[in-house]
């Protein structure tokens, strides 16, 4: 059974008694609420499976959701599992939810791959441009590269951009491709945009289009992390990643498919300035990046 966000308390509480699963994956914030409100038992629970562990480090809000789920799921033979692609300084980590009582001082650290951080069926490529052309630049790459299906991601409005009364630059990017492909015969490159704000039933409903009705997918680093599209072949930085954890987790949508040869593409615009930035990134990922030219002119 699913316990997502956004979803009705009374519904969720009726499937829980109509049909009690072996099996729960939900937000931190959905469960700890079914918890509190005494609609989800925890004492027969034996397994439990933190994911994606570093991101919620870094908000309070999350430590102490956290907190509350460990101290309620207290079984003496329980097995708690934290994951994720990007735990910065591992025995630091470790140290920390040992000291904090999450884990037990017999933890047992599982590094699937201590040199590659990202898969090494990843092409990465980067388009050197002024910051005016890097939508007619990701128009002529998404024309010349023909992806199957691609996600491209942009970064979330600032606060200071929202009082300025300014377009998010999803809003901007959509726009734009949708008016560029307008005349085209394939509709299926009209983007479809994953918005912050939406709540879950409207990106269920985004996403249930992508990529089989459209090609393209727009979003934040909100589609970052947890999205497992096998068929994403491309993905384009149209703003470069904060952190290089960032360009980690948006690299990570593509490459999916198993047992599958074909590598995926993660092409990043930059402008003169951001590239010390970038090669930072590469020196800290480990990854090597061939400049790609994109000639206007055509």
């Amino acid at each position: 059974m699913t316990l997502l966000d956004g979803g009705s308390l009374s519904r969720q509480k009726v499937w829980l008694k109509a049909d009690p699963p072996q099996i729960i994956i939900g937000t931190l914030l959905c469960i700890c609420r079914m918890i509190e409100t005494k609609n989800l038992k925890t004492n027969a629970v034996n397994t439990l499976v933190i994911d994606e562990v570093d991101a919620m480090f870094g908000m309070s809000q999350h430590v102490s959701m956290l907190r509350m789920l460990l101290s309620n799921v207290s079984s003496k033979n329980r097995q708690t599992i934290f994951a994720s692609a990007t735990i910065p300084q591992h025995s630091q980590f470790i140290r920390k939810c040992v000291a904090e009582k999450w884990l037990r001082e017999d933890v047992v650290h599982v590094q699937v791959s201590q040199i590659h951080k990202m898969p090494e069926s990843l092409i990465h490529l980067h388009v050197l441009c002024d910051k005016n052309e890097k939508l007619q630049i990701l128009d002529a790459l998404l024309r010349a590269d023909k992806p199957n299906a691609a996600i491209i991601f942009v970064s979330k409005q600032s606060e200071a951009s929202k009082r300025k009364g300014l377009l998010p630059s999803t809003e901007l990017v959509a726009d734009f491709l949708a008016s560029s492909f307008e005349q085209d015969v394939d509709s299926r490159m009209k983007p479809l945009v994953l918005h912050e704000e939406a709540n879950i039933n409207a990106r269920t409903s985004i996403l249930a289009e992508f990529p089989h009705g459209k090609t393209l997918l727009l979003a934040t680093d909100l589609a970052g992390r947890g999205l497992d599209i096998p068929e994403v072949t491309h993905i384009y930085n149209y703003e470069l990643p904060a952190t290089a954890i960032d360009y980690v987790h948006r690299g990570g949508r593509t490459a999916r498919k198993p047992f599958n040869s074909k590598c995926g593409t993660i092409t990043t615009l930059l402008t003169e300035k951001e590239l010390f930035v970038y090669e930072r990134y590469q020196n800290e990922i480990m990854f090597e990046s061939r400049e790609h030219i994109v000639d206007l002119s055509r």
